[in-house]
């Protein structure tokens, strides 16, 4: 669901957009459920990693539900691949505070930074089990180019995390920044998504939503939007 009926999702980007304004940053969100069809999911999927590899971060909603949906984690996967090996996860308990501790170029800083493993997006849950081949699509299009895109001297400054040489779940670490009190390790209850794993056969016979298969275009540039 794009949000609930307390709007929560919509607080926290407000929140976050204060907070990076006293670093003198102006934030400007790319919200992928407001901004693809979801009636006609295909040409905005063939663009998924234009709209994210445009980006200057990415913000994740850290809840549960959000760490296992195997579209959430896809679009990680891509920022990271074309983007930076970073992620930043905002809590629904986040609140701007102007006198919060920052880093020395004015940004927040991080209640915890980690650095753990990307998960496998093949094994995150779908509500449609056609869309697992164009999340698996988009996974080996990372592969191909994990890392081709990043910033001159990238490379350099995060090649002491473990698997970044090429994408490979279960080794390649990324950084993870943690913003308010983190709720993704919580156990919650099972949502009604499938498993893309256990669906994928089903998935090979049947049209993904919104017409025929998607082309995903391996194009990529780096713009100064703000995901989420």
């Amino acid at each position: 669901a794009p949000d609930d009926a307390k709007n929560s999702k919509a607080k926290i980007l407000v929140e976050w957009g204060k907070q990076r304004k006293v670093a003198g940053l102006y934030t400007f969100f790319w919200v992928d459920f407001a901004c693809i069809n979801q009636s006609d999911i295909a040409p905005g999927v063939c663009m998924l990693p234009l709209y994210v590899s445009s980006c200057n971060n990415i913000v994740c909603y850290d809840t549960p539900e959000y760490e296992r949906r195997a579209w959430c984690r896809i679009e990680r996967v891509i920022f990271s691949a074309f983007v930076a090996p970073n992620n930043e996860f905002v809590s629904p308990e986040f609140r701007f505070t102007a006198d919060a501790d920052r880093l020395p170029n004015k940004e927040l800083k991080p209640d915890k930074e980690e650095y753990r493993c990307l998960p496998d997006p093949m094994d995150g849950e779908l509500s449609y089990k056609a869309d697992a081949m164009l999340v698996e699509e988009l996974q080996a299009l990372c592969r191909e180019h994990w890392a081709k895109c990043w910033k001159d001297g990238l490379k350099g400054a995060v090649k002491n995390f473990n698997g970044i040489d090429a994408l490979c779940f279960g080794r390649t670490e990324v950084r993870q920044r943690f913003f308010g009190k983190s709720t993704s390790n919580l156990s919650s209850k099972r949502s009604s998504r499938v498993s893309i794993r256990s669906s994928t056969e089903s998935a090979s016979k049947a049209k993904p939503r919104g017409g025929p298969r998607a082309s995903v275009t391996s194009q990529a540039s780096v713009g100064s939007r703000h995901s989420l």
